[in-house]
């Protein structure tokens, strides 16, 4: 019986292990609700500075995505969608991508037809300043804004946003 109850224990313990392994991996531990993200300021597509404090005012999704990444491409055409239909009142993106390569990231802007203005990139991939000061460690992952450059959620679906920037308006 102590054997079987030693193994037992000693199973549970790995599995609570590799739960909070697993969260802790996927979690982005900077940003609670409710806070402001350290000032950004990143290269642009044409290596000018583009700080993030520049777009207060707007409601902004910090974006973290790459061109070698299939999920992030994938869900880029929602956040075109949603881009679309929300620019007006004032949502924008902020774009900062993982890729190491110019020539692949500007390709992938222009393919998946990312019509916002904000992309930047240290070209740095997972050895990025802000990839390591965020706690990025999967892609796609973000951050939703207020005007003011509060956080109002974190790995938002396209859908959560819109919901939520609906609710904002309705009130």
């Amino acid at each position: 019986m102590p054997r079987r109850f030693l193994i037992g224990a000693v199973a549970l313990s790995c599995i609570v292990f590799l739960a909070y392994y697993i969260y802790d991996y996927y979690r982005i531990p900077d940003a609670p609700e409710g806070h402001r993200i350290t000032e950004l300021v990143l290269p642009d597509r044409q290596g000018q500075p583009l700080a993030l404090s520049s777009l207060r005012g707007k409601v902004v999704l910090v974006h973290f995505w790459a061109s070698w990444c299939p999920p992030c491409r994938e869900e880029n055409h929602h956040w075109v969608k949603l881009y679309d239909e929300l620019h007006p009142q004032g949502f924008t993106i902020y774009s900062i991508s993982l890729d190491r390569h110019s020539d692949q990231w500007q390709a992938a802007i222009e393919k998946d037809r990312l019509a916002w203005p904000y992309h930047v990139s240290e070209l740095q991939g997972w050895k990025g300043q802000n990839v390591q000061q965020f706690g990025i460690r999967s892609i796609p992952a973000n951050f939703l804004l207020d005007e003011r450059g509060n956080i109002l959620g974190k790995n938002l679906t396209p859908e959560q946003v819109r919901r939520m920037l609906q609710r904002r308006h309705a009130n």
